[in-house]
């Protein structure tokens, strides 16, 4: 890295400012993350047991797939590092999209017990005349 902030991409030989690799990089997570989401949200919709692991699989196997496809694009390339990044977001938005769903349920059950307990309350106390 030189003083004034850029790196040499190893690949292209460019100069590449430091911020915009961060936010590129931040940008490959946060995409992956919503696919590891939608993913885990079609499996979870279909009700496919393991829906987990294997929406985990998936995203991986995409990962993979986008590194071997930048290893034949013009100035771009693999990197191992990449397909560690776009893992990550893989797994985080996976484990968001469950604990997410994981919650909802609990609120939906909490409701039901609510209105139950409400309509076993009435029925004892309440009285019409």
């Amino acid at each position: 890295m030189s003083s004034n902030g850029t790196q040499i991409n190893p690949i292209t030989n460019a100069r590449v400012d430091k911020w915009e690799m961060s936010v590129r990089k931040f940008a490959h997570y946060g995409l992956f993350a919503i696919g590891g989401v939608i993913i885990y949200g079609m499996l979870h919709h279909v009700q496919i047991k393991h829906n987990i692991l294997i929406a985990i699989f998936l995203g991986l196997l995409l990962a993979c797939i986008d590194e071997i496809h930048q290893f034949f694009s013009a100035n771009r390339g693999p990197r191992l590092f990449d397909v560690g990044l776009d893992s990550l977001g893989v797994v985080s938005g996976v484990l968001l999209a469950h604990f997410c769903t994981k919650i909802m349920n609990q609120f939906k059950k909490g409701k039901k017990f609510y209105d139950k307990l409400q309509k076993n309350h009435c029925r004892e106390n309440c009285k019409s005349d």
